[in-house]
């Protein structure tokens, strides 16, 4: 594969697509339907209403002869569609399984799962069966844990032994910081990547492990257990949300507050409504009003808004009055309120809405790119998608150059 160590831009002349330079020195000719932003050196391109990738100097990688093509990741091959089945190919273009799936999921610790004539399978890169599509549903739950559905049972195996069954059950979640939520005959558990119970089946709800410890419910009240199984706090709570910064959200009665692992309560159960925290704050609301509160309780943003958002880039979306701004950690409002809506900060601009149209600030209030778009994307890596009528118009970047031509 050739590249050329320059950042390109999607270029969009009439109807047809290309790229650019910042500079507008056209690299790669505007022939093409449609094109991506590239990643890992590719571009996947439409043509005549057919898809393949090429590279940062315009050569074909990939042919543009498919029905519809997955994304590369690195180092790996990609599913292709063409007469309405999937195969897969590497990436100097050559067919690595043929068009026999009806579906394919992207490759996971060197196996695929597969669809075919409406029942799943396991397959290599290679193509060789681990597990031939016969199942209702095939999972990946680990590097060596594969649960197969059939019959209405979940069956859990070591791929590399596929023969014992190590556990089974009614309904599986996905692995999360090494334990699976699994339920049979209403009740839950969790089981580690080998399939090993570690909690019995003894809770009639639990959530996932986040931190070291996860809620389970007990008829309708809710507490906290380690990996153990241990509980560091009676199951004596209405509701509760994972741990995040070291606290959970629990709900006595009508009302939030919350602990910390050793089930102390931390902040009182005084709110209406809570959000977890993230970077050490969380939402509150009293009736109809919402501010933040620190690990501490502290009262960071008064409780005085409509609606205010989690921080991002040191700034959060607030609205009052049906209009909208953002404040910062000191509470300190950057900008009038009067915009009708407003997205996070993203690479220190921010798109808001004002008169119908979309445009972005910076982090002090000032408008950097007119409120002139239908609607605007967040920027990444320096450019943002601009859109009309629904229709992708082209790019723009920090200085609201239009990468363009109609």
């Amino acid at each position: 594969m050739n590249t050329i160590n320059i950042d390109l831009i999607p270029y969009r002349k009439k109807n047809k697509w290309g790229f650019t330079t910042a500079n507008y020195e056209i690299v790669i000719k505007t022939i093409y339907d449609g094109v991506s932003k590239f990643n890992n050196g590719f571009s996947r391109v439409i043509k005549d209403g057919k898809y393949g990738f090429i590279d940062t100097i315009g050569s074909t990688i990939i042919p543009i002869i498919y029905d519809d093509v997955q994304n590369f990741k690195d180092g790996e091959v990609i599913g292709v569609k063409k007469d309405n089945k999937w195969g897969f190919i590497t990436k100097s273009g050559d067919i690595s399984l043929p068009f026999v799936y009806d579906y394919p999921v992207n490759f996971t610790d060197g196996l695929i799962e597969v669809k075919k004539d409406n029942k799943w399978g396991i397959i290599d890169k290679n193509g060789s069966e681990l597990l031939p599509c016969f199942n209702d549903w095939v999972r990946q739950l680990s590097e060596n844990l594969i649960a197969v559905f059939n019959a209405n049972e979940w069956r859990f195996f070591n791929k590399c032994n596929l023969m014992d069954v190590l556990f089974s059950c009614d309904d599986v979640g996905g692995l999360i910081n090494g334990l699976a939520i699994v339920k049979k005959n209403n009740k839950y558990g969790f089981i580690d990547d080998d399939a090993n119970v570690i909690i019995p089946l003894n809770y009639d709800d639990a959530g996932y492990f986040f931190e070291g410890f996860a809620k389970v419910k007990i008829g309708e009240k809710w507490g906290f257990v380690n990996k153990m199984g241990e509980f560091i706090c009676p199951v004596i709570y209405d509701e509760a949300i994972d741990f995040s910064d070291g606290l959970a959200a629990v709900k006595d009665g009508n009302k939030w507050g919350f602990i910390n692992k050793a089930g102390v309560t931390t902040v009182p159960c005084i709110y209406d409504e809570v959000s977890w925290y993230k970077e050490e704050l969380a939402l509150v609301n009293i009736g109809q009003k919402h501010g933040v509160i620190d690990t501490n309780g502290n009262i960071v943003i008064p409780i005085i808004y409509d609606f205010i958002d989690f921080f991002c880039e040191g700034l959060a979306k607030i609205k009052k009055d049906n209009k909208w701004s953002f404040i910062d950690k000191n509470a300190n409002i950057i900008s009038p309120f009067i915009y009708d809506e407003a997205c996070e900060f993203s690479e220190g601009l921010a798109a808001v809405k004002k008169d119908n149209k979309w445009g972005f600030i910076n982090k002090s209030g000032c408008v950097i790119i007119n409120t002139i778009y239908d609607e605007l994307y967040d920027f990444d890596n320096g450019i943002a998608a601009a859109l009309k009528n629904d229709r992708l118009l082209g790019y723009i970047d920090k200085d609201g150059k239009q990468y363009w031509t109609d």
